[in-house]
This record gives C-alpha cells, structure tokens and sequence, in this order.
C-alpha cells in the first residue's frame, strides 16, 4: 500500500506546482491574441469613422 501511496502523493504534488506554470503560459498566449483582436476592432472602427465623417 505504501509503495502506491508515496507515488500517488508525488504525482499529486507535482501536478499542482505544474498548474500554475500551465496558467500562466495559457494566460499570456490569450492574453496577446486578445490584445491583437482589440487591435483589429479599433482599426475597423477607425475606418469606420472616417466613412461616417465624409
């Protein structure tokens, strides 16, 4: 039983510290594809605006 347990309880502890690692690279990727997505609509916008102002 012993020699199941103190595996279980490594891989338990290593997947939460790996967990935040994940998140954070996750994060950043959506966080710079969002940010290009923003970009796209204030061009539109812009666009947009001019056409509106002729």
């Amino acid at each position: 039983m012993i020699v199941l347990a103190l595996p279980g309880f490594a891989a338990w502890g290593l997947s939460y510290l790996l967990y935040g690692r994940v998140k954070a690279k996750k994060s950043a990727v959506a966080e710079s594809f969002i940010d290009q997505k923003y970009d796209e609509i204030y061009e539109v916008c812009a666009k947009a605006h001019m056409l509106l102002d002729m």
